[in-house]
C-alpha cells in the first residue's frame, strides 16, 4: 500500500510511528488510537472521508519489564519525556509525540505506576493483546515528498471497532463515534471478502455490544449522527456487526474465539 500524507501533522505521526516501530522491536504492541483507523481504513475504500492525527498512540502490555524496555529504546532514540507516558523529540519544525498506554486490565483507572511509567490504560487493549495483531506494510509518503516505509501491529478489525466503541462510551466524542464508522465501514468491507475474525462474548466484548446497540444502532442514539447518505449504511453495519459477535465463529466469518 502506499498513499500521500494528508497534512503536516500526520507527517509528525508517521515519523512518530516509524521511530515507535524501532524502538518496539521484540516488543508486543499495537497501534491504537486515531492512527489505528487510518491505517485500517487505507486497506479499503472507507467512505468517510479520514481525519488527521499529530500523534502516535502505543498500547503496551502491564509489564514493567516490557515499559521500562521500551522507555529506554525511545529516550535512546532522542525522545525526552514530557510527562508520565508522552514522549516527544522534535524533527525540524515538527514535534514528534508518542503516547503509551497500558492494558484495561486496570479498568478505568489514570496514572496506572508501570515499571517507570505514569500511564493511563486504553480500554479494550487486553483484548488486542490478547489476539495476533493485523501487521500492515506501506509507504507513506509526506508532504515533503519523502517516502517513509512502515511495518505496523494494528489490533484486528473487529477489535479495533470494540476499542473505538469503548473510547467513544469513556468521553462522548465526536470523532470517536465517527471512527467507529469508519471501522465498522472497514470490517463489512472485511467481512465480503471473508477476512474478518468474530470475538468470543467476554465482558469487554458484550459492554461494547450494547454501546453499540443503545447509541449507535438506535434512530434516536447518543452517537454523533452521520451524514444522511451514510446513515442508513451505517446503522446496517452496526446491526451486522452486533449479530455476528453473537453467533461467533459458527456464523460462517473466519477466524476463532478469544
Amino acid at each position: 500500500m502506499q498513499w500521500p500524507s494528508i497534512s503536516r501533522a500526520e507527517d509528525a505521526a508517521v515519523l512518530a510511528l516509524a521511530d515507535l516501530a524501532e524502538a518496539a522491536a521484540g516488543i508486543s504492541y499495537r497501534v491504537i488510537g486515531g492512527n489505528m483507523v487510518t491505517f485500517h481504513s487505507a486497506r479499503r475504500e472507507v467512505h468517510l472521508a479520514p481525519r488527521s492525527t499529530d500523534d502516535a498512540d502505543a498500547g503496551i502490555e502491564s509489564s514493567a519489564v516490557t515499559a521500562d524496555a521500551l522507555v529506554s529504546a525511545l529516550l535512546r532514540s532522542g525522545y525526552s519525556r514530557v510527562d508520565g507516558s508522552r514522549f516527544t523529540r522534535d524533527e525540524g519544525e515538527l514535534e514528534l509525540v508518542i503516547d503509551l498506554l497500558v492494558s484495561d486490565a486496570y479498568a478505568d483507572k489514570h496514572n496506572i505506576e508501570i515499571g517507570s511509567l505514569c500511564v493511563d490504560a486504553a480500554p479494550g487493549l487486553s483484548l488486542a493483546l490478547a489476539r495476533d495483531p493485523m501487521w500492515v506494510e506501506c509507504i507513506v509518503v509526506l508532504t515533503t515528498g519523502q517516502p517513509v516505509a512502515l511495518t505496523l501491529p494494528l489490533p484486528e478489525i473487529s477489535v479495533a471497532v470494540i476499542m473505538k466503541t469503548l473510547a467513544w462510551a469513556s468521553r462522548y466524542e465526536d470523532k470517536d463515534a465517527l471512527d467507529t464508522f469508519r471501522l465498522l465501514d472497514c470490517w463489512s468491507q472485511d467481512v465480503t471478502a471473508r477476512e474478518a475474525m468474530p470475538l468470543g462474548l467476554g465482558s469487554t466484548v458484550t459492554r461494547a455490544l450494547n454501546v453499540l446497540e443503545k447509541n449507535f444502532q438506535a434512530p434516536k442514539g447518543k452517537a454523533l449522527l452521520l451524514p444522511k447518505i451514510f446513515q442508513k449504511e451505517g446503522r446496517r453495519s452496526v446491526s451486522q456487526f452486533i449479530s455476528t459477535q453473537i453467533a461467533g465463529p459458527s456464523g460462517g466469518v473466519r477466524g476463532g474465539v478469544a
